[in-house]
Formats: C-alpha cells, structure tokens, sequence
C-alpha cells in the first residue's frame, strides 16, 4: 500500500469485503449492475497499492515480482470484464 494512503490495514479488511459484496451483487440479475459499477471502482482503486506492491517486489528482488507485474495489466482485463456486466457494456 502506498505509503501516502493512511488507515493501511483498516483499508485492506474494508476492501476484501468490498470484494465480497461486489462478488454477491454479481451473482443475481437484478444487482449485476450495481456490482460491476462498484467492481469497476474497486479496482480502480486498488490499482495504487498493486503498483506499490510491485515497486517493492523490484525493490526486495522478491521471487514473486513477475506476478506482481502480470497482475497490473489483469486489472484492465478485469475491468473491461466488470463492464459487460452493466447496463452500458450488456450485449
């Protein structure tokens, strides 16, 4: 996590059950909507603390750093996926 963001392990338990409720609002037709808005925001949110982790991965020479790395442009993926799920991305 960013060293400029505070609260770091407040935030993280907050956004592991942002995930959760993002994955529940998924799974029923009639909150898919608001569950890929709130996935979209998550992950864009997070995007931030993905790149810190892979600076100091590169930092550590952790032996993890490739998925560290592979991890930052699934972000994209995910959130181009999160919006076939709503109203504006829907076939």
């Amino acid at each position: 996590m960013p060293s400029y963001i505070p609260f770091h392990l407040k935030l993280v338990y907050i956004s592991g059950l942002v995930e959760i409720l993002c994955g529940i609002l998924l799974l029923f037709p009639q909150t898919q909507n608001i569950g890929a808005k709130l996935s979209i925001a998550l992950f864009i949110a997070v995007f931030p603390a993905n790149i810190q982790m892979a600076k100091d991965f590169y930092t550590e020479n952790h032996p993890y750093l490739w998925l560290a790395i592979l991890r930052l442009p699934l972000q994209l993926v995910l959130i181009w996926w999160a919006f076939k799920f709503t109203n504006y991305g829907g076939s």
